[in-house]
């Protein structure tokens, strides 16, 4: 079957089930893949050669549930690895000055692979388990690289404000409270926009992993602040590239749905594929979804 039929297929199914006068979604692109890779690949020609990539993710709170981390570090790192992409900036860890031991501990492992006290300290507030998956998965292709002369990928700090953490991060459950919240929202924004900015000005290839709220290239008013995407799509002059991973299982909890890459009268959960990965572009240009199957 061509791509062409496929999104014909897709297209006809969404509005059977919703019909048009419930279903407001103006999808500019939706077609469904049999792999990862192939999907990224489909959006490295589509974007600006050398883009920066912010992947959104939503956290899972049970085990049992799939990790759209695990999918990061397992299909998607290695794959960006392979395309020249060498720098990762993660919002897990608190940005510092040079002086701090977070940001020794970052650098140490960029070195040796070694994930420090002070880092395990902030795996531990979120997915401990897909976090240190995603970490020894990147320790393990950067010796592997560099045994064969070639560069690895270094991972770098865009969270909140490590000065703060006591205020927001490592706050006994700092988001129930609104104003704590929001303040480690606009540092995460701040952070991780100043870091890619800065590695992207170096001429590096960049991607970060950040919450789906964070990376919006096309944020609704209330939720601008707490997203960097907007503000780098002009500083990068378009260079930048958001791609949100749905877990329908994690986007259905707490109505996390709602920060998705999607208008908000989009019924998200019509683009859910029955097999393979579907990507969806709905909002505007380099602005992306990936949707995996529900589990049985």
């Amino acid at each position: 079957m061509s791509i062409l039929m496929v999104y014909q297929s897709l297209f006809h199914s969404r509005f059977q089930v919703f019909g048009a006068d419930e279903d407001s979604c103006q999808t500019r692109e939706e077609i469904n893949f049999h792999d990862v890779s192939t999907v990224l690949d489909h959006i490295l020609k589509s974007v600006p050669e050398g883009s920066s990539l912010a992947f959104g993710y939503t956290h899972r709170k049970v085990a049992s549930h799939r990790s759209a981390v695990g999918i990061f570090a397992d299909e998607i790192v290695p794959h960006l690895v392979s395309k020249g992409y060498t720098d990762l900036v993660l919002e897990i860890f608190p940005k510092g000055t040079p002086a701090d031991i977070i940001e020794q501990e970052i650098e140490g492992f960029n070195c040796t692979g070694t994930i420090g006290a002070e880092m395990k300290r902030f795996l531990d507030v979120y997915d401990k388990s897909s976090f240190t998956f995603l970490l020894d998965k990147i320790g393990q292709l950067n010796k592997e690289r560099r045994q064969k002369g070639q560069e690895g990928i270094k991972i770098h700090s865009g969270g909140v404000d490590y000065s703060n953490i006591h205020q927001t991060f490592l706050y006994p459950n700092f988001d129930s409270f609104p104003q704590r919240l929001n303040m480690a929202r606009k540092e995460v924004a701040r952070n991780t926009k100043k870091t890619i900015e800065f590695l992207a000005g170096k001429g590096r290839k960049v991607f970060s992993l950040n919450g789906c709220l964070h990376n919006d290239l096309y944020p609704h008013p209330k939720k601008a602040l707490a997203s960097f995407g907007k503000e780098l799509k002009h500083s990068l002059a378009g260079r930048f590239v958001e791609i949100d991973l749905v877990i329908p299982e994690l986007s259905a909890r707490r109505n996390y749905y709602q920060d998705l890459a999607l208008s908000s009268k989009c019924l998200w959960k019509g683009f859910i594929p029955d097999f393979g990965v579907n990507l969806v572009s709905e909002l505007g240009k380099n602005s992306y979804l990936l949707f995996w199957p529900k589990l049985s």
